[in-house]
């Protein structure tokens, strides 16, 4: 039996967003049979940013892609966490349920859980050491190393967003160090960023891969990164920034969706005016 799915909105440089709700395994085999993935948590940061407050998207939280690791003291000198870019508690998610069906962490081999951590000691897109598990205050996301590396280019923006909605920091949910230094072994998770009503969240110590949560999904075609690529023999070229590309975008949703007056597209013919002829 997989999930039930149902189209949620469309974001400009993304495309159709669906939703579902399952224990994640079954979750995953309806994203399979449907060709779509796990957002990433800069595609759920963008389509936050361009559907609004009021979206669907905004208004439920969701798995992402990025996972976590966790290393006891055995293993890494201290108790350290690993965000994944790509979860390992993906790759056999009938395996990860019923680990957490079973109150249990999902273990991860001891020895491939160090290498992880060696490569994530040096500048790695793949993997990043979390500095803190304190609330980020919305106005630091921009200089702040672990929503650099969660939101990449958008986390200053992102940050701006939330700021702007009344969410002053985003809580986030670890586990703490007594309890990975009480594990015998290296052990994953998988990442949840909650909705607006929830502070937006981030969490990595969910226990309940089992239970009916949701996730969002997009075409697996989509890459993760959207930001515009300047060639090095483009020298000449102007490359609006990715806050002036998704303030034009959101335009574009807004009157496409009905909630904007067409008036408002001579904004937008504004900006290509200003692109084309820069």
């Amino acid at each position: 039996m997989t999930s039930n799915l149902k189209k949620a909105e469309f974001v400009l440089g993304l495309g159709q967003i669906s939703y579902t709700t399952a224990p994640i395994d079954k979750i995953q085999k309806t994203f399979k049979q449907k060709n779509l993935r796990f957002l990433y948590g800069r595609d759920l940061a963008l389509s936050k940013i361009l559907t609004g407050k009021n979206s669907f998207v905004s208004k439920n939280g969701s798995w992402i892609k990025e996972g976590d690791l966790y290393l006891n003291s055995k293993l890494a000198g201290k108790p350290t966490i690993i965000l994944l870019r790509n979860s390992l508690a993906l790759i056999n998610t009938k395996k990860s349920v019923k680990y957490h069906s079973d109150g249990e962490e999902i273990p991860f081999d001891d020895d491939k859980a160090v290498e992880i951590l060696e490569k994530a000691k040096k500048e790695s897109s793949a993997y990043h050491i979390l500095r803190s598990k304190d609330s980020i205050a919305t106005k630091d996301f921009g200089k702040n190393e672990d929503t650099i590396w969660l939101f990449k280019d958008l986390a200053e923006e992102y940050g701006d967003f939330l700021h702007s909605k009344r969410i002053i920091s985003v809580p986030l949910y670890f586990d703490n160090s007594d309890y990975i230094n009480n594990q015998k072994n290296a052990y994953i998770n998988q990442l949840w960023l909650g909705s607006l009503s929830g502070n937006s969240s981030v969490f990595g110590d969910n226990g309940d891969l089992d239970s009916y949560n949701g996730a969002f999904g997009v075409s697996d075609k989509t890459t993760e990164d959207n930001t515009p690529k300047r060639s090095s023999h483009e020298t000449k070229i102007y490359i609006p920034n990715q806050k002036i590309i998704n303030r034009n975008v959101k335009i574009l949703t807004d009157v496409l969706g009905g909630n904007r007056n067409l008036k408002d597209l001579e904004k937008v013919i504004g900006f290509f005016d200003n692109y084309i002829n820069k």
